[in-house]
């Protein structure tokens, strides 16, 4: 009871600070809107009227009221409002108190009913003396302490200019046709003069057609302006006037002008200047000349996305909507064929003609051609005097080996010259990337790169899917490890078998798409491999043993049930997953060649025999000698391997040097290198000098087996020198 009365009183005290006009509720509204010119004074015959009406009997009888009118984009050039109608006495006072205020102080009259109301009675005061000054001029309606309710309203707009013309738009014309309205619009009444002569004079390149009847009447205001409306000349119709001044701002529509081509070229626009009797003078556009021909354009949307190799499913693989439109009537010969031609790795599955609003055209005969890459139209039925609009979208399949961009070539006998639109595109559903490694030959269990699988969508792998990998001409080796690093997805084992990588998924992701990481990988290289490139590919279709693969991407290829079949039995992911550097190298090898180098000097002694160097030796600052790759190159080559270093390109980029039995790796920016795959500390980093690569020499030499007494430097000579000769 406490709790209730506390809140009674506190929301007494909150009403009591509430100001009396917050409750009043006068209905108030304004007259009308007027156009003007800035700087007009409003009068008794154009002034808009502010109305307070009395609805709910708020103000009582002999009550006085005192509230204000204030402007904005206007200004009180005198206090001449009037206050009439039967709310208020006769003598209702109104006083200027600056430029944008006034006060106006009233008594509302006795009805003589019991309770004392005025309800129902209403005030007008009309806004004589308001001088516009903006674009637009509003009156707030400040009730002060009154029951006036508070209210803003727009009630004028200023205009630059007597009159305003207009049209709705241009209108394409081939040889000729009939342009839109034109409107000509008084912002105050008395603009057009009596007995005067409207002009509408045309440009050269184009005439108004003889003998079309032009109609021009008054739409709006004063009526029996116009006297009579003629072409006078090939580019001038006149419209005379009548002996007879508007009254209320009045609106001329002048239509069925036709506008006829006369020595325009294509593209050029017609325009006609609107003139005389006291109307601002104006240039409109009205029509522009086009040549036969038809525009090809799609949808303005993003591109939907067809999954490589997926099967179309209801709506999945459909494109964008695309649109032959005539430039102008009997453009498009529909007695003629229409072709629509996708890229190789695209095929149709089927074709969707989509109407119009204005059903101006009709399907006509649509075939797909036997190998599924191209549609054909013919014999399509158009609404003529329309310009005809053919809407289609297209239901596509795409090989599991193509992505990018879907695009589609509209032409054929029917069309002046092929277009090629975008209508979709194709993105492939398995996402493989996957660190590349250069490597020697002759060994088993050769480390290479981590591999990640990614969908392109959460769910897109369903449970029992698989995945399978494989690298051209080599096999994977067991001891591989599998994680899922991305996505809330399972995967039910990996496995190893006829030197490929399966992996099967135990359930899909739901909200991020699934990615798994595959390390600890490694391949077993044959003898007989040439150096070179070998890649990474995903492999599916008749040729895969281990059963189902993901639905999405491969149902294409064991089944024919939509006619569309694309010869493909994998898809290559990684096209140098491996490098094979060397091939049939030397076992064993020792490094026995005398190198000298000296600072800053462009050649080296190679077993005393002077080699030129593109760019010399220099000292670091911390005192290490940074040989060339170059001078690397010259020192190492022998008959059976001629090139014995390889540069890998990445961010860092990799250094892989072969030498008899040993593979060394050295990154850019790193201070360990890899010794067959052993990590073994650096006295200093590679780095790159004026796009150079540079090697520091004494690493180098301690990487090919020599010790420190195998290694000198001559700080006098700066010279540095691998395996120096005994005097």
């Amino acid at each position: 009871m406490k709790k209730f009365i506390s809140l009674a009183l506190a929301a007494a005290m909150t009403l009591s600070l509430v100001p009396v006009s917050a409750f009043a509720s006068t209905d108030n509204r304004v007259s009308n809107v007027v156009t003007v010119e800035k700087d007009d004074i409003l009068t008794t015959t154009n002034a808009p009227k502010i109305v307070i009406k009395n609805d709910k009997g708020d103000i009582k009888e002999r009550e006085t009221v005192e509230f204000e009118l204030v402007l904005d984009g206007a200004e009180w050039d005198s206090a001449a409002v009037a206050v009439t109608g039967n709310l208020f006495a006769e003598e209702a006072k109104v006083t200027k108190i600056s430029s944008t205020r006034l006060l106006v102080k009233a008594t509302a009259l006795g009805d003589g009913t019991e309770n004392g109301e005025v309800k129902d009675k209403e005030a007008e005061l009309q806004l004589i003396g308001a001088k516009i000054t903006g674009d637009k001029a509003t009156v707030t309606i400040d009730p002060k302490q009154s029951t006036v309710s508070a209210d803003t309203f727009t009630f004028a707009k200023a205009v630059d200019g007597s009159t305003i013309t207009t049209i709705d738009g241009t209108t394409d014309i081939r040889d000729e046709g009939k342009i839109k309205d034109i409107i000509i619009e008084e912002t105050t009444a008395g603009t057009f003069e009596k007995n005067g002569t409207i002009t509408l004079k045309l440009n050269s390149g184009f005439k108004f057609k003889e003998g079309v009847e032009i109609e021009a009447g008054v739409i709006s205001g004063t009526t029996g302006l116009i006297a009579s409306k003629e072409r006078v000349d090939d580019r001038t119709v006149e419209i005379k006037l009548a002996d007879k001044q508007s009254t209320e701002a009045s609106m001329i529509r002048v239509k069925g002008l036709t506008i006829v081509e006369d020595g325009a070229d294509f593209g050029d626009v017609a325009e006609i200047t609107v003139s005389g009797a006291g109307t601002d003078k104006t240039t409109l556009e009205v029509a522009t000349l086009v040549d036969y021909g038809v525009g090809v354009s799609v949808e303005d949307k993003d591109l939907p996305v067809i999954y490589s190799g997926s099967l179309s499913d209801g709506d999945d693989n459909e494109t964008l909507k695309v649109t032959l439109k005539e430039n102008a009537t009997e453009s498009w010969l529909t007695n003629r064929k229409t072709t629509f031609t996708f890229p190789e790795g695209v095929k149709v599955n089927g074709v969707e003609f989509v109407s119009k609003d204005s059903e101006n055209v009709t399907k006509g005969d649509v075939t797909i051609n036997s190998d599924k890459d191209e549609v054909s139209v013919i014999n399509a039925s158009v609404t003529r005097g329309e310009k005809a609009e053919y809407v289609v979208k297209f239901d596509l399949n795409v090989a599991p080996d193509f992505t990018g961009d879907i695009k589609c070539t509209v032409g054929g006998a029917a069309l002046p010259e092929d277009t090629e639109v975008t209508v979709a595109k194709a993105v492939a559903p398995v996402i493989v990337e996957a660190e590349k490694t250069s490597v020697a030959i002759d060994y088993r269990n050769v480390a290479v790169g981590d591999i990640t699988v990614k969908e392109a969508e959460a769910g897109l792998w369903g449970k029992d899917e698989k995945i399978v990998l494989e690298v051209e001409n080599m096999t994977f080796e067991s001891g591989m490890k599998a994680e899922i690093v991305e996505g809330d997805g399972e995967i039910k084992k990996l496995d190893v078998k006829d030197g490929r990588i399966t992996i099967t998924v135990d359930s899909e992701s739901s909200k991020t798409p699934m990615a798994i990481k595959l390390t600890d990988c490694s391949l077993y290289l044959g003898r007989s491999l040439p150096a070179g490139d070998y890649a990474l590919s995903l492999v599916y279709g008749a040729n895969t043993k281990e059963g189902k693969i993901i639905d999405v991407m491969f149902e294409n290829y064991d089944k024919d049930a939509t006619g569309v079949k694309f010869d493909v039995d994998e898809v290559e992911v990684l096209g140098d997953y491996v490098t094979v550097a060397t091939a049939g190298r030397d076992q064993g090898t020792t490094f026995t060649t005398n190198v000298v180098v000296t600072i800053d000097s462009t050649t080296m002694l190679v077993d005393g025999k002077e080699v030129t160097l593109d760019v010399p030796a220099y000292l670091s600052a911390e005192g290490w000698t940074m040989l060339p790759v170059r001078a690397v190159t010259e020192a190492l080559a022998t008959s059976s391997n001629s090139e014995p270093i390889d540069w890998i390109a990445g961010n860092p980029g990799t250094i892989m040097i072969y030498y008899g039995d040993k593979t060394v790796s050295m990154t850019l920016g790193s201070t360990t290198m890899y010794i067959n795959g052993t990590p073994v500390p650096m006295s200093t980093a590679p780095v790159i000098v004026n796009d150079r690569a540079f090697l520091p020499m004494r690493d180098l030499g301690r990487a090919l087996g020599l010790s420190d007494s195998q290694i000198a430097w001559d700080a006098t000579a700066r010279t540095a020198t691998f395996n120096p000769v005994a005097e």
